[in-house]
């Protein structure tokens, strides 16, 4: 339980059993058992989680910062959620790396991604192909999404990252707060 605990303190996306507690005579009740301390850890943590900030006197990735920069402003500005607009994951993957009690949402249009961005802690991916809606407001059809997706009601407000230029990898360069119609 301890190692759990601390497994989950740490930061870790995912936990694994190994050694006798996976080959054990009751392996559900070990699972059981893992699922509850870690939630009871999670449900201790919120709250208490905040944002270091990250040291970039050497400089920093743009979509690194942008990633960074939407954290500290989860915790300084009441919005309901952060959804990226994601290529690869990048950005959306180093916002999971930092604490927010914000939902952070990434929409993809690859389903590698989308899978990969499954096993990292506190983030929600979805299928969204922005090519879907060309001629289309994107900022409406983001909108919509997540209104029904996360359930939020008119007048939240949810912070967006996206790149000026769709389809392009590592190439996150805005932060836009949107709210919800």
């Amino acid at each position: 339980v301890s190692d759990i605990a601390n497994a989950v303190l740490d930061g870790a996306d995912a936990l694994m059993l190994s050694a006798e507690s996976a080959i054990g005579d009751n392996p559900k009740q070990v699972v059981d058992v893992m699922h509850e301390t870690s939630l009871s850890v999670e449900k201790y943590m919120r709250g208490k989680k905040n944002f270091d900030e990250p040291d970039m006197s050497g400089g920093c990735q743009m979509d690194i910062a942008i990633a960074f920069a939407s954290i500290y402003l989860s915790q300084r500005v009441p919005i309901k959620a952060i959804v990226a607009l994601t290529e690869q994951g990048k950005t959306a993957f180093w916002m999971s790396r930092s604490y927010t009690d914000v939902p952070i949402v990434a929409l993809t249009p690859n389903l590698a991604t989308q899978k990969r961005l499954l096993l990292y802690q506190g983030l929600q991916p979805f299928y969204f192909d922005v090519n879907e809606h060309v001629g289309q407001d994107l900022y409406t059809e983001v909108i919509k999404f997540v209104k029904v997706n996360l359930q939020l009601d008119t007048g939240d407000v949810i912070l967006l990252t996206r790149g000026s230029q769709i389809g392009l990898p590592g190439k996150t360069n805005s932060i836009r707060l949107l709210e919800v119609f």
